[in-house]
């Protein structure tokens, strides 16, 4: 009978010219390596001065709506840090969407396409008019994206988590450990995030399936269209659900410090983790 992977760890390795290596090791629950997988990141644009901000994660599924209370709420107490930081970089919505079944990619319809469904989030932010009622979570939603602070970008974390799966990068044991237990889910998360932050200060992702577009996974949703580009500093505001998975001297974090300037903090009041994440000098 074949181990079964029940956790993983990773590393990163820094090299010349602002280059480094992702390492991830999956292991079983004696922690015996069963396999592992190296990715590089490479910086192929110059990032500007300036801060790029990602101050919301929404998080939902097909057939159902895709804005929450929880997420009006997150929203409304994140957008406070950027006002007060004085900051005019762009705004950043993630959207982390899942199919029906609440995975990312399944063999049985291996045509599936998330980006389908990101396609209706970004024409709803784009379009200056909201069909919902204001009083609903996606008016709501709506009106502080439009008329309170506009966003820029829709960063399509659904797809990127997609297209990992369906690359050829990870084997299907990998992929079963990624989209089943809750330890697996959360480490994909923290996958997701290293390639998305590659993205936000302009590397891009070399695996042994070849190279990783990073930019298909940013549209811009601002009222006039305008080009993604990277920034020297990027600054994420994580909602209460990722308190832990995000804290500034947690795991993760101390595992891009390899790498990274890293400094944030835990907003008690408003819940908010903010991260600011820049290229060490």
């Amino acid at each position: 009978m074949a181990t079964s992977i029940s956790q993983c760890s990773f590393s990163l390795t820094p090299h010349h010219d602002r280059a480094y290596e992702l390492s991830i090791d999956f292991s079983d629950w004696k922690g015996t390596s069963l396999s592992k997988k190296q990715i590089q990141f490479t910086n192929t644009a110059a990032p500007v001065e300036g801060r790029i901000w990602d101050v919301a994660s929404i998080n939902s599924k097909y057939g159902v709506p895709h804005f929450s209370w929880t997420d009006y709420k997150n929203i409304k107490a994140a957008l406070p840090h950027y006002t007060a930081s004085g900051s005019t970089g762009p705004i950043v919505v993630t959207l982390d969407l899942r199919n029906a079944d609440n995975k990312y990619f399944s063999s049985e319809s291996p045509s599936e396409e998330i980006s389908s469904e990101e396609d209706v989030v970004c024409r709803f932010f784009q379009n200056p008019g909201c069909h919902d009622s204001i009083e609903s979570e996606a008016g709501k939603i709506h009106h502080l994206f439009q008329r309170v602070h506009p966003v820029d970008f829709l960063l399509r974390e659904g797809s990127l988590k997609q297209d990992l799966l369906k690359s050829g990068v990870f084997a299907d044991s990998e992929i079963a450990f990624f989209q089943g237990l809750a330890g697996g889910c959360e480490t994909f998360c923290q996958t997701a995030e290293f390639f998305m932050n590659a993205l936000k200060i302009g590397s891009v992702a070399r695996t042994s399936a070849g190279d990783f577009p990073l930019e298909k996974y940013v549209t811009s949703v601002a009222r006039v269209p305008a080009s993604f580009g990277p920034f020297k500093t990027s600054t994420v505001l994580y909602p209460p659900l990722y308190q832990e998975m995000y804290s500034a001297d947690g795991a993760f974090f101390r595992t891009l410090g390899s790498v990274f300037s890293i400094e944030g903090a835990f907003d008690p009041k408003s819940k908010i983790t903010r991260v600011n994440v820049a290229a060490k000098v």
